[in-house]
């Protein structure tokens, strides 16, 4: 008797070591599921696609730089008669610089529009990226 408990517990022992499975988390299974899924990857592509006019649309509020750099040089000869037989130059170099700050106060409502917009298409493009998820992962 002492020895069919000793075999029982033996094999279950070695079927249990054998037979292991792994334990994890429902965040790595998701993760796992994101880097892994060729849909969900296009999915989450063209919603990063669609919302690239929000940056866009907050960009008529900032202002505008540019710098511009000009540079010349003025060469003249003077050559006498009565002066030393080499010609004497006159080098005169002249460099300009400028820098142009444009802040926009009003645009006639252009701007505003064009944010409201962007955060309309936003909230939509988020809402289709979230039903086209549920569905590869219902799927």
């Amino acid at each position: 008797m002492h020895k069919l408990i000793y075999f029982s517990i033996i094999i279950l022992l070695t079927n249990s070591a054998t037979n292991s499975s792994f334990a994890i988390d429902l965040h790595d299974a998701l993760s796992s599921g994101y880097d892994n899924n060729n849909e969900l990857q296009i999915i989450r592509r063209n919603f990063l696609n669609e919302i690239e006019s929000f940056p866009e649309a907050f960009s008529g509020f900032m202002p505008r730089a540019s710098y511009n750099i000009d540079s010349s040089t003025n060469t003249n000869k003077l050559v006498s008669q009565y002066g030393p037989p080499n010609p004497v130059n006159n080098d005169t170099k002249t460099l300009q610089r400028s820098l142009v700050i444009d802040q926009p106060i009003f645009s006639g409502g252009s701007t505003v529009a064009a944010v409201k917009a962007a955060q309309s298409a936003f909230r939509s493009s988020r809402a289709k990226y979230y039903a086209e998820e549920q569905r590869v992962l219902l799927n």
